[in-house]
């Protein structure tokens, strides 16, 4: 029988935290969401995936209000699911970070199959076809869509009408999210 993704994030056997760290603002979260989320996914895989905000409150330096309504906020949107299991006449909720998972996983599935759709914006935005070289360009490109039309307004207002252009541009773009990233990432290492 084949393994599914859950069978194999249950046994810690993926990378959650960096999928996640690499990955969060397509996701659209903030870094409060994602240090949360990593908290979970810490508690779950010790076996304590019981929801406590106090308990993850107390891992931070946000007050218990603040968490519940991140945590609220993250159930809301479909991050952590919950389920309420009652033994001997006590309710317990249970979460999970599988949902997180397969939002990341699709997100990448996603990016995979909008080339083609980006090949097309930079065509009819640059009234031409594009080179094989462009289009190998486009190949290499892990964006979302939003970024790549970011990219591309970009290019337009600097009247730079070319893929390579508004590549540069996105690679720019990227490296201010890692330097954001990398900052944040010294607290964890600590």
């Amino acid at each position: 029988m084949k393994p599914t993704i859950e069978s194999i994030y249950k046994k810690g056997l993926i990378k959650f935290n960096e999928l996640l760290l690499n990955n969060y603002l397509e996701l659209r979260i903030d870094e409060t969401d994602v240090i949360l989320l990593m908290l979970l996914h810490e508690n779950e895989l010790n076996g304590t995936n019981f929801l406590s905000i106090s308990n993850i409150a107390s891992m931070t330096t946000l007050d218990i209000d603040k968490v519940a309504d991140k945590i609220d906020m993250l159930v809301t949107k479909g991050f952590i699911s919950l389920e309420i299991l009652k033994t001997e006449g006590i309710s317990e909720e249970r979460f999970s970070l599988v949902s997180t998972l397969n939002m990341l996983i699709s997100d990448e599935v996603e990016v995979v199959t909008d080339k083609k759709k980006y090949a097309e914006m930079l065509e009819n935005e640059l009234r031409r076809p594009l080179s094989s070289k462009e289009l190998q360009i486009i190949a290499e490109w892990s964006y979302t869509a939003e970024e790549v039309k970011t990219g591309l307004l970009a290019a337009i207002k600097q009247k730079k009408m070319g893929v390579e252009y508004v590549d540069k541009i996105l690679q720019n773009n990227k490296n201010e999210v890692k330097k954001d990233v990398s900052y944040f990432n010294q607290f964890l290492n600590d």
